[in-house]
């Protein structure tokens, strides 16, 4: 848990102190562009050294000084523990935790996690495939972590085959790196749904304890392009189908210059009483099912290392009416501890005992319980 949040030089804030009871959930209020999404961020590049929304790390910093500092009282395993992290402006960062001077941010991940929903979390349904993959990739390696090493050789196979398509070699040359992709892609698509089964069977959990209106059953379906095929049977005929498509468009391949076919081409969609997500349902509802997505995923693995993270929620609501906000904060309230960025007034009313802070040109100008 977060009890003191102290920041120098970080974006706008030149000089703030928030203090915070034992378990606090914070709202913060605040017009545009007066620091509220700077404060989420501050926390999460605390703990994992960079910004979830920020590459450049100098652009962190106040324009006029030479480096930010950022403290906090983290309560871990019931022990308090002061963190404090020095940004500097040629992007060195030093990281102090009880005075033991760290190298690294991966310790600190160990103890502290948080996950970071912005408004955008409505990608993972409504744009690219890439975006679903990596979701899914993510939470795969978190989750069995055998995933992640056939992962890592599946995309150094994919490299290993895209150096040849790009040199022009030839075929036999390309089908020894075929023929261990579709070892490598047997693996990862059987990971993947089994994945599938398991983030059904949460999401459906989730829409039955939230009660929305919109729906009753969901399905979350692996899509391999042009495979069609029954679920049940879904893997005894994927190599062979793949191994076909892998042969016959060799020329293609080499004509594009990469790989066209495997996992790292597939996709998955989700079905809300047989109905499509994305053609059949409004933004709204499409931004409830990715937020409840984010939340099967994390629930799934906080079921495997008890520690469900801190959530930074960044206008992750918008779009969402009042009765919807009010079945989804109290729930993840239940969770874990929460700070919760709005520009609506309204927004005090969803925790009743949170605490209340509104930002105006980077200071705390109120707080409220």
């Amino acid at each position: 848990m977060i009890r003191k949040v102290w920041l120098n030089g970080f974006r706008n804030f030149s000089d703030m102190l928030l203090l915070l009871s034992a378990n606090d959930a914070v709202i913060i209020l605040g017009k545009n562009n007066q620091g509220k999404t700077n404060l989420l961020e501050a926390l999460f590049f605390m703990i994992n050294g960079k910004s979830p929304r920020e590459s450049q790390s100098e652009y962190l910093i106040q324009f006029d000084v030479q480096e930010a500092l950022m403290g906090a009282l983290l309560e871990i395993d019931g022990q308090e523990k002061k963190l404090y992290v020095r940004l500097q402006r040629d992007g060195q960062k030093v990281i102090t935790l009880d005075e033991k001077v760290f190298r690294s941010f991966t310790m600190l991940k160990k103890w502290v996690n948080l996950a970071y929903l912005s408004a955008d979390v409505i990608r993972v349904l409504q744009e690219s495939p890439g975006n679903r993959r990596q979701f899914f990739d993510d939470f795969l390696t978190g989750y069995y972590p055998a995933y992640g090493a056939v992962l890592k050789k599946y995309k150094g196979c994919i490299s290993q085959k895209n150096q040849i398509l790009k040199q022009g070699g030839g075929k036999e040359a390309l089908r020894v790196w075929n023929y261990t992709l579709l070892d490598l892609s047997e693996e990862i698509v059987k990971f993947r749904l089994q994945g599938s089964e398991l983030l059904t069977e949460e999401l459906n959990q989730l829409l039955k304890r939230l009660d929305f209106p919109f729906g009753e059953r969901v399905l979350m379906l692996y899509q391999v392009p042009r495979y069609e095929c029954e679920i049940k049977d879904f893997l005894a005929g994927y190599r062979s189908f793949l191994s076909s498509r892998l042969e016959d468009g060799m020329m293609k391949e080499f004509q594009a210059g990469y790989s066209l076919y495997g996992p790292h081409r597939d996709d998955f969609s989700i079905l809300l009483d047989g109905k499509s997500l994305f053609h059949f349902f409004s933004r709204g509802v499409n931004r409830v099912m990715a937020i409840l997505l984010t939340l099967a995923g994390l629930s799934l693995r906080y079921t495997q290392t008890g520690a469900f993270p801190i959530f930074l929620l960044d206008d992750t609501f918008a779009e969402l009416d009042f009765e919807m906000k009010k079945r989804l904060l109290p729930f993840i309230r239940s969770k874990t501890q929460l700070f919760y960025t709005t520009v609506l007034e309204e927004d005090r009313q969803l925790l009743g005992t949170a605490k209340v802070i509104e930002i105006e040109s980077g200071s705390i100008k109120e707080v409220h319980r």
